[in-house]
């Protein structure tokens, strides 16, 4: 089944035909003060709450999801967490370590959003294509093996990324890089445009990944060229920090093809299944870099796979 968060407070799901129901008042008397709480208490009561849906599918006509305006299929959760440099790169990289990073809740856009760059220094911005994990129990030092028995469901998910300037604005005062200065901006994980059960997706590593910009396919690449397996992911992160219904976990991606985002682009991601996240993004500033792939990047990820 797909879930869509619409119109600022309405919870709804997603025909076959894409015409959203509205199932607000089915879930409403689960209790919450907003949005988020709701759909956490329809992930958290999925058991009860799944035939319900499903008859409100069948008998209920609903409208175009066109004609809605959508949100993060989870609008506020407590964490997204992200690993990073996770894809072997089409053979070219051996199992890193597993890095990861935090994402604020306020940088997520449903799809239809606009992605609005910082007016900071940068040597550009790009997209991460990546696969969206979203956790339905909660969880903490899973046991190896058990880490698929608490997952909800799957979305697309936009890492947009900020690189790293020789100015001001994405670095820190030490001349470093910063991840939360370079990933965490508002509207910076644009997320959707729904979430799909589990049941439905069946196996994540079976998805392929695409990413069109302006029309040109940018990143295509198969999920099972992921280095750990998505139970590793989410069995690892488990045992750093306890993970809460609604909690979105992010695979990292295939950097194959990145290039830079800028004013007026369209940008379009679609994984199997998940239906297709559309962005447009708008530059105050209207700089423009290179569109050509940043192949020295690449060429960093394979020195990393090296050591």
């Amino acid at each position: 089944m797909k879930l869509a968060c619409f119109n600022q407070t309405h919870l709804g799901i997603v025909s076959n035909d894409d015409r959203i129901i509205d199932v607000t008042d089915l879930a409403e008397p689960l209790a919450g003060h907003n949005l988020q709480q709701i759909v956490e208490k329809v992930l958290s009561n999925w058991t009860q709450m799944q035939p319900k849906f499903e008859t409100a599918l069948k008998s209920r006509p609903g409208v175009p999801i066109s004609t809605v305006s959508l949100l993060s299929p989870i609008p506020e959760p407590s964490k997204i967490l992200c690993y990073g440099l996770n894809f072997s790169e089409f053979g070219m990289v051996p199992p890193l370590d597993k890095e990861i990073f935090i994402k604020p809740a306020s940088s997520l856009i449903g799809s239809g959003g606009t992605v609005v760059l910082p007016e900071v220094e940068a040597n550009l911005f790009y997209h991460e294509a990546e696969l969206g994990i979203v956790i339905g129990k909660p969880a903490h030092k899973l046991a190896k093996g058990t880490g698929m028995d608490v997952i909800f469901g799957y979305t697309n998910y936009i890492d947009v990324t900020a690189r790293a300037s020789l100015g001001n604005g994405v670095i820190m005062p030490n001349g470093r890089y910063s991840l939360f200065t370079g990933k965490s901006w508002d509207t910076f994980s644009p997320m959707g445009p729904y979430l799909v059960t589990a049941d439905e997706v069946g196996d994540p590593l079976k998805l392929q990944v695409r990413f069109w910009l302006n029309g040109i396919l940018r990143q295509d690449f198969p999920m099972n060229d992921i280095a750990f397996t998505i139970a590793d992911l989410v069995e690892n992160v488990s045992h750093i920090t306890s993970l809460k219904v609604g909690d979105v976990i992010t695979t990292g991606t295939n950097h194959t093809g990145l290039c830079a985002l800028q004013h007026d682009d369209e940008a379009i991601q679609e994984i199997d299944k998940l239906g297709k996240l559309k962005v447009t993004v708008s530059d105050s500033l209207r700089r423009s870099w290179p569109r050509e792939p940043f192949k020295d990047l690449l060429e960093n990820i394979h020195k990393l796979g090296k050591r």
